[in-house]
């Protein structure tokens, strides 16, 4: 037996001396033999950058409908934020060659801030290099049960795969390559409006309002939509479609805009409004129950100004004489003095009322 841990050496009937190795360090030795095999073969086969360039605008660009699955969009701070989609990544990937992908789940956080990690891993045979990296999505759902993780999976894994491809594959080749593609997408300028009435209509199937539509793209009306209006109803008809993204994620509620109204009549700046929004991700109703519910605490603890002793000596049986009535006028304005006093304690409140909510 040798004294290396994980091998042994047998003697075979012909007398030759055999090395077995076993547990972890076979499992090993195989992978690395796998990972050699693929080298030499990735270098004995070396890929053409004229090729990928060529392969990969004849993927994007085939059609209209192949060039509308390159994009993606999503609203953030008032822009449209357009990019490579997960099937143009998959494209440069096949485009590429001599390289391995992949993806896995690698955390699951369960409880009030449920989330998803997942791992996305690069690795080009050729050049013998890789990346792997990480990333995290919120579970977004009423109910986080079994199913919400798993769509939350799903997207968050594309995701990861995604940037790992993209990453590692050089933007100067295949960047060109996706503009092109956006401008399959969306086509010439007599289709726009056919587009345009089709993409509405689509949404209005969804349950999403035209209202939302051009808040979300940041436009008054329909006759504001243009080329890269229309690009980005594209990318969220297919996200949508696709579960990648959630129709509160790109379009928001209805209930968003009342809910501002209740942060701001509560007197919180835009530090609070973001926390109490992330506090409530996901559960916009309960949130919108407990705004309502410190508004009309407010209005409790507000005085109300039409209360003040003056009502009661109006309608007093005493009577006065003339002399006497500025003074009788002028008692309301040193009674009024509590109120005065009760403005601080006014303006404060709301700070005492939401610190108990956190």
């Amino acid at each position: 037996m040798n004294g290396m841990a994980g091998q042994a050496e047998i003697l075979t009937p012909e007398g030759d001396l055999e090395v077995v190795v076993s547990g972890n360090s076979a499992l090993s030795a195989i992978e690395e033999a796998d990972r050699a095999h693929m080298i030499a073969t990735a270098r004995k086969y070396p890929r053409k950058i004229t090729e990928f360039v060529k392969e990969l605008t004849e993927l994007s660009c085939y059609s209209q409908e192949t060039a509308m699955e390159m994009m993606y969009s999503l609203p953030r701070a008032g822009k449209q934020i357009v990019g490579p989609s997960i099937r143009f990544a998959e494209a440069v990937l096949s485009c590429w060659g001599n390289s391995r992908a992949g993806v896995e789940v690698v955390d699951v956080e369960r409880g009030q801030n449920a989330s998803v990690t997942a791992e996305g891993r690069f690795y080009d045979c050729e050049k013998n290099v890789g990346l792997a990296l990480r990333k995290r999505r919120r579970v977004v759902a009423k109910v986080v049960n079994g199913d919400a993780i798993d769509t939350t999976g799903n997207a968050v894994s594309s995701i990861a795969l995604r940037d790992a491809i993209l990453r590692s594959v050089p933007k100067a080749l295949w960047n060109p390559i996706w503009q092109k593609a956006k401008s399959t997408a969306v086509g010439d300028a007599k289709s726009v409006a056919a587009i345009r009435s089709a993409l509405l209509e689509s949404f209005t199937k969804m349950g999403i309002t035209e209202t939302q539509v051009f808040n979300a793209l940041g436009i008054p009306g329909a006759s504001d939509i243009g080329a890269d209006e229309i690009l980005a109803m594209q990318a969220w008809k297919k996200q949508l479609n696709e579960g990648i993204s959630t129709i509160e994620e790109i379009f928001g509620s209805p209930e968003d805009e009342i809910i501002d109204k209740l942060m701001i009549e509560l007197g919180w700046n835009q530090t609070k409004q973001r926390m109490s929004r992330d506090q409530y991700r996901g559960r916009r109703s309960e949130h919108l129950e407990y705004l309502r519910a410190e508004v009309e605490k407010l209005q409790r603890l507000q005085p109300k100004k039409d209360e003040s002793p003056a009502g009661s000596k109006k309608n007093s049986k005493n009577t006065t004489s003339k002399d006497s009535q500025p003074e009788q006028s002028a008692q309301p304005e040193v009674s009024a003095q509590p109120e005065t006093h009760a403005q601080p304690d006014q303006e404060t409140q709301p700070e005492q009322v939401t610190m108990a909510g956190w």
